[in-house]
């Protein structure tokens, strides 16, 4: 069985595939009232001769939803309303999802989170666990498959040698070779994630072969191999043009230092056996993998799960296409932003890999929702959105229940007019109360020729707004020439 450590270099342009049967989800979204967040899910089966029921689904979704879906013979629909988590309704033989909108809101707006990974399970201490487990299971079967070998029976001290070899040098090299592969290609696909396949500015940058960033991937991984020894440099210029002979060639590298490890020369001539592994790779499965995990009892199933964890399946699942309807583009996000007449659709497309390859995808945005009839009310006019508004939030989220609470208070006394900005400027927090015997403050004194940060930035909203075109004058607004005497 051959280890697939040359993934790196031919799985990158599947990053998109999908002429395979598979699953297909598009999912939409938008708020709606009371702070709640609408999801539709639509579920189809692309790739078969023939349309599959939505009965498929059915029970899922209904589990995850709690509500009825609506099934067709080609597919299912579903919709519900949710307050913050999301329902874990993608599946790829198991849910690998989870999603949440957090919200945080203050008089004047409301900012909110969304994130949703495409994985069910992110624990890179149990993977790292099992990746030891995996190379220390690969390393015994190596060493078990070279003490069996027939041909250094007689030779028991070039055994021991390589033996002591595969133990040391090559374990660590062993361990550092998949790492590098497994950062190498996370690295690949995190970028992916990040629109840099798609994006026009980055096409230059892209990650598929011949593109900047793969190429520097592949360039790492060849340095390492060459300080390691693994690779000659004229190896190293063969496979920089082609790079079919790229696990054979590794192999030759590796049978060049087991003939050191073995006291021979680097160029020959070899014994037999290795002879043979080096032009030969399927020898090793018959000559080292196989004797070596009869020797231990093992199956082949255990052998190819412990290669799959050392190199995971990298295939790809079902293919979605998640959709926010949003007045404004958020203030960041890793979608693409598809802009409309009245408002717009941020989206992604993915396709997760299998849950126990690595990295998720996450998808995010964060965006603020001005209280426009709030800011009405109490400013007079919807002044506060975008980054000022975030900012504002920020800073309600920053204080002590107590403060927000009497900020809200405060908050709700504002009216429009002339007594506005005098209130903003001067309105300061009551003292936190002092523990008895208590010497030291429990807050720092705020400085009474400052208005507070919160105060400042509706301050600096309203100016703004009444320097727009359009905005009401003084003798409408009665705040205009207020604005103008006041400081900060």
């Amino acid at each position: 069985m051959r280890p697939r450590w040359f993934l790196l270099l031919t799985v990158v342009p599947l990053l998109m595939a999908g002429s395979c049967p598979h699953d297909r989800y598009v999912i939409r979204m938008r708020s709606v009232e009371d702070g709640l967040v609408e999801r539709r899910l639509d579920w189809s089966r692309e790739g078969e001769d023939e349309p599959v029921s939505g009965e498929r689904v059915a029970p899922r979704l209904r589990a995850a939803y709690g509500t009825e879906p609506v099934v067709r013979p080609d597919g299912a629909s579903i919709q519900a309303r949710f307050a913050s988590e999301l329902p874990g309704d993608i599946w790829n033989s198991e849910r690998i999802n989870r999603g949440l909108v957090m919200r945080h809101a203050a008089p004047g707006g409301t900012t909110l989170h969304y994130m949703e990974r495409m994985r069910g399970v992110d624990d890179p201490g149990a993977q790292w666990k099992k990746f030891t487990a995996a190379l220390d299971l690969a390393v015994r079967i190596l060493k078990a498959g070279v003490a069996a070998h027939p041909e250094l029976a007689d030779e028991p001290a070039a055994r021991d040698r390589l033996i002591r070899w595969i133990e040391t040098e090559f374990t660590d090299d062993l361990l550092s070779a998949t790492l590098l592969l497994r950062d190498g290609f996370g690295h690949l696909i995190a970028l992916a994630h990040a629109g840099f396949e798609n994006d026009g500015v980055l096409a230059e940058h892209s990650i598929s072969p011949g593109g900047r960033i793969a190429d520097h991937e592949l360039a790492r991984a060849m340095l390492w191999l060459l300080d390691r020894g693994y690779l000659r440099p004229e190896e190293a210029a063969r496979l920089n043009l082609n790079q079919d002979q790229f696990w054979e060639t590794l192999l030759c590298g590796a049978v060049r230092k087991a003939a050191v490890a073995l006291g021979h020369s680097a160029d020959g001539p070899y014994p037999p056996w290795l002879d043979r592994l080096r032009h030969n790779p399927g020898a090793l499965d018959d000559e080292i993998l196989l004797p070596g995990r009869t020797a231990l009892g093992l199956s082949e199933e255990a052998l190819v799960a412990a290669f799959n964890v050392v190199q995971p399946d990298f295939s790809f699942g079902p293919q979605v296409r998640i959709e926010w309807e949003l007045a404004v583009e958020p203030l960041a996000h890793n979608g693409r932003w598809e802009p409309g007449d009245t408002a717009g659709t941020l989206v992604w497309e993915s396709s997760p890999t299998k849950p126990e390859a690595l990295p998720p995808r996450v998808l995010y945005a964060f965006w603020v929702q001005p209280d426009e009839a709030w800011q009405s009310a109490h400013l007079g006019r919807t002044v506060l959105t975008g980054q000022p508004l975030h900012t504002y939030l920020a800073w309600h989220a920053g204080l002590t229940a107590e403060k927000r609470g009497e900020w809200d208070r405060f908050a709700g006394t504002l009216r429009p007019g002339p007594e506005l900005i005098g209130q903003l400027t001067t309105f300061r927090f009551h003292p936190a109360p002092e523990s008895e015997g208590n010497e030291h403050p429990t807050t720092a004194p705020v400085a009474q020729d400052e208005p507070l940060p919160g105060a400042t930035l509706l301050l600096d909203a309203l100016r703004t707004a009444l320097q727009e075109p359009g905005a009401p004058d003084a003798e409408h607004s009665g705040t205009t020439p207020t604005l103008r005497s006041q400081g900060g």
